[in-house]
């Protein structure tokens, strides 16, 4: 199945327990192999821990923790 980018940015994000923690903004790839790395979603006003917060202020979760994308993207955290 594939998924574009433009179906999925601005779709909410949430842990495994349903807590939501913010929106999605961007994908990040390796530019060698296509591989995606990490999702960038800008926080909502809980943020769980585990997660790293970039620069920017904004969440940069690694893409081997994403578990569903449907109607919002579901992924777990290093306490999951």
């Amino acid at each position: 199945m594939q998924i574009r980018q433009s179906d999925i940015q601005g779709k909410e994000v949430a842990t495994l327990d349903g807590e939501r923690i913010g929106r999605l903004l961007n994908v990040v790839m390796e530019s060698t192999t296509g591989e995606l790395t990490s999702l960038i979603v800008e926080p909502s006003d809980f943020t769980p821990e585990g997660f790293e917060i970039d620069s920017d202020g904004r969440l940069d979760i690694p893409f081997s923790s994403v578990l569903s994308i449907k109607d919002m993207i579901v992924v777990k955290h290093e306490s999951q």
